[in-house]
């Protein structure tokens, strides 16, 4: 765990020196109040001695008192500073994965990690670590004043301690593996309610209210369950530590006033031993309740450090590649021999061996049955994946996974399904090119017929649309991802079903923009609509994975089975 706070802490060298410094005069301060109160008890009820003690106590007091404050501020400065590097660092390292790592961790559980987790290590630099340095300080010194004040007593008091190492190295093993558990369960509540929230009409819509709540409730109540255990464990350590303290403690007491009854030991010297001997042990018995906040921190610097060590596919400061071809012209597209099965499910190939060209500036089509591939070539080519047999070509150049970014730069992609944003009209289109200007904007609109949208909305392109777009309808969105397609400005467009939650107007509509972009865009479109199909220059059919017909719409009528029946399915469900 320390070895991964360890790039943390040293970016903050001197608020770090800071806490250690206000951590020692805490510390030291509370040691030199017990000299003092032993000086006071043996000089008596002698006016000038008992002044000059008071004052020197109420000096200590205020040094003590400013320690604390500075410690306090601080070490919990520190902590915020700390995780909010570590929130920073994993959300930069979760935007330059590869969205393959997202088939096999959910979102409820990475948020789990960026916010529960952190939060653990919030606490222990913020709190538990502040004050186990302190504790350990006055521990140390508190054990150095013992011996100078009765080596007989102190060799008494040591006794206890072996028992209680061994304990807290036992119980903390234990502790943190129930810690880290418990972590786990709680990123399963969390992944539970991310997934009722992001289809909470559907949940409606099939009157499952009951179901979601029952299940939440057995999530819940497993970590409760764990958490029970985690708590049982914790208390139990620390009972067993006080136990074992105010029983020395007590030992103490009869031996150190048999000394002093027999003049070995004088009264201040035994005050004040049993003052140290306070402090010891209420820092041994603060570091065994720490004990448990380090396992939970430690399970979760574990998971932190696992999403941290995570290869990124690309830098996210790079911004284009370089090829061979004048900016902004269209670029060419190869598949050659290309295999894939995605690593969730390495056993079945989506993609069988294909291989096909497309020229710089034409219009393809994709047509195929569900399951067939076609958007899985589109996230071939925006480099989401990079585990696959035979080679992708861009304009001629092989695409690197390690500039998956770069690629995405001269790549613009319309899914079917148009992701909104939380916020503005323009915020959602703006996100396609910060820098586009109101021209920019106001043109995009009217290329995506998104303008007839606009107009009618109170604020224009100021208004607010809901929470991921849910004040918008299903073709209201799609002419969004139009109109963000306009603004990126890329060589290369993946157009998934644009037309498909359009009316058959607007669809005519969008058809003759696509057409006028042909020569200047390289531009492939999958497609269920036929009238999208034939505007295309050629028509890829995909079966099962393989490329079966590439040609025209009147030479794949003419000679491609697969295509003929694809037509017939077509026209059965239209």
């Amino acid at each position: 765990m320390f070895r991964f706070l360890s790039g943390f802490l040293k970016q903050h060298k001197g608020l770090l020196c800071l806490a250690f410094l206000s951590l020692v005069g805490a510390a030291g301060s509370l040691l030199v109040f017990g000299k003092v109160l032993r000086d006071a008890i043996n000089m008596g009820l002698e006016t000038h001695s008992l002044t000059r003690s008071l004052l020197w106590l109420l000096f200590l007091v205020l040094i003590i008192s400013v320690s604390s404050y500075a410690r306090f501020f601080t070490v919990s400065w520190l902590g915020e500073k700390i995780v909010s590097s570590i929130r920073s660092s994993g959300y930069k390292r979760l935007l330059t994965l590869m969205p393959e790592y997202y088939e096999t961790h959910s979102s409820g559980e990475v948020i789990s990690w960026l916010m529960n987790d952190t939060s653990q290590i919030q606490i222990l630099i913020g709190n538990s670590l502040g004050v186990a340095l302190r504790n350990i300080l006055t521990l140390v010194g508190g054990l150095v004043m013992m011996v100078l004040t009765s080596l007989k007593l102190t060799l008494l008091a040591m006794l206890i301690v072996p028992f209680v190492v061994v304990l807290i190295l036992i119980y903390s093993r234990y502790v943190s593996r129930l810690s880290s558990t418990s972590q786990d369960a709680l990123a399963e509540v969390s992944t539970w309610i991310e997934e009722m929230l992001s289809a909470f009409r559907t949940v409606l819509a099939l009157r499952k209210e009951k179901y979601f709540y029952d299940r939440h409730q057995a999530l819940t109540n497993h970590h409760l369950s764990i958490t029970r255990r985690h708590l049982h464990a914790r208390g139990l350590m620390t009972s067993i530590v006080i136990f074992l303290i105010f029983l020395s403690i007590m030992c103490i007491v009869w031996v150190g006033a048999n000394q002093v009854s027999q003049g070995v030991l004088s009264t201040g010297d035994l005050v004040a031993f049993l003052f140290y001997v306070a402090i010891v042990a209420g820092c041994g018995g603060s570091l065994s309740e720490i004990a448990g906040d380090l396992a939970r921190a430690n399970g979760s610097a574990i998971r932190l450090g696992q999403l941290l060590a995570e290869k990124p596919a690309s830098d996210i400061s790079e911004n284009t590649v370089k090829f061979d071809v004048p900016s902004m012209m269209p670029m060419g597209i190869d598949f050659e021999h290309v295999t894939f099965a995605y690593p969730s499910r390495p056993e079945v190939s989506i993609l069988d061996d294909i291989s096909f060209k497309i020229e710089a500036g034409e219009h393809v089509a994709i047509v195929g049955l569900t399951g067939s591939g076609k958007t899985t070539i589109f996230q071939l080519l925006l480099g989401f994946y990079s585990h696959y047999e035979g080679q992708i070509r861009l304009q001629g150049n092989p695409i690197d996974p390690t500039q998956s970014l770069a690629v995405r730069s001269n790549v613009a992609w319309m899914p079917q399904d148009v992701i909104v944003f939380t916020g503005t009209l323009k915020d959602n289109l703006m996100i396609a090119n910060p820098e586009a200007t109101e021209d920019d904007l106001n043109k995009a609109c009217q290329m995506a017929r998104l303008d007839e949208v606009v107009v009618k909305m109170p604020q224009g392109l100021d208004t607010f649309i809901g929470v991921k777009g849910i004040r918008l309808s299903g073709g209201q969105k799609q002419r969004i991802g139009l109109a963000r397609l306009f603004l990126q400005q890329s060589r290369v467009w993946l157009l998934d079903e644009p037309t498909a939650h359009l009316d058959g107007l607007t669809e005519s509509e969008i058809i003759q923009m696509i057409k006028s972009h042909k020569g200047s865009k390289t531009i492939i479109t999958i497609a269920h609509s036929m009238a999208v199909a034939r505007s295309a220059d050629k028509i890829i059919v995909l079966q099962e994975g393989k490329v079966v017909g590439f040609g025209t719409y009147n030479e794949l009528l003419k000679s491609c089975r697969p295509y003929q029946q694809l037509l017939q399915e077509y026209e059965t469900t239209a």
